[in-house]
C-alpha cells in the first residue's frame, strides 16, 4: 500500500483554497464550516463558489455569512439578487427582517410581506401590523419634522 504523505506533486495538480471541488461542492462545504462557526473560512469558501458559479446555493451561504457578520450592505445585496434568480419566501422573510430592523424600510418589508413567507399566518399578521405602525408613527415624525431616536438597548440601559 502506497503512503499518502509520499506521493509526488504534479505541477499541473489543483492547489489552493477549495482545490479540486465543484461550485456546488464548495458552497456545501462553506455551509459546513459556517454551521461549525469557522466565519472566515467559510466566507473565504463562499465567496469562491459564487466566482466559479455555484448558483442560488453558493449565494445563499454568502449571504447569510454577511448577514450573521453585520455586513448589511452585501447581505441585502446578495439577498435581493437571489430572489431575482428564484423567488423563495424564506428569502423574503430574512429581507423583510433585514428592511425592517436594520434599514428600517418598512414600506419594502411589507411589500415583501405582500408575496408570501415562510411564516405563519398569524405570525404574518403580527408582523404586519407592527410595520403598518412603524410606518404610520415614522411618517408622522417626518410630518412633524422630528428626528426618531437611534438608541442602542445599551444605551437606554445605562441613561435609565
Amino acid at each position: 500500500m502506497r503512503d499518502p504523505t509520499r506521493v509526488p506533486l504534479r505541477a499541473d495538480a489543483p492547489c489552493g483554497l477549495g482545490a479540486g471541488l465543484s461550485a456546488i461542492d464548495l458552497a456545501g462545504v462553506a455551509r459546513t464550516l459556517h454551521r461549525a462557526g469557522a466565519i472566515d473560512r467559510a466566507q473565504a469558501l463562499a465567496g469562491e463558489a459564487v466566482r466559479a458559479g455555484g448558483g442560488t446555493l453558493a449565494r445563499r451561504v454568502s449571504a447569510d455569512i454577511h448577514r450573521e457578520r453585520g455586513d448589511t450592505e452585501a447581505a441585502l445585496h446578495e439577498y435581493e439578487l437571489l430572489l431575482v434568480e428564484q423567488p423563495d419566501p424564506e428569502v423574503r422573510l430574512v429581507l423583510a427582517k433585514m428592511y425592517e430592523h436594520r434599514l428600517r424600510a418598512y414600506d419594502r418589508a411589507l411589500a415583501l410581506l405582500a408575496d408570501g413567507t415562510t411564516e405563519s399566518d398569524e405570525a404574518t399578521t403580527l408582523r404586519r401590523a407592527r410595520l403598518e405602525k412603524k410606518l404610520r408613527t415614522a411618517a408622522a415624525r417626518l410630518a412633524e419634522g422630528t428626528v426618531p431616536r437611534r438608541t442602542t438597548r445599551a444605551k437606554r440601559r445605562k441613561s435609565g
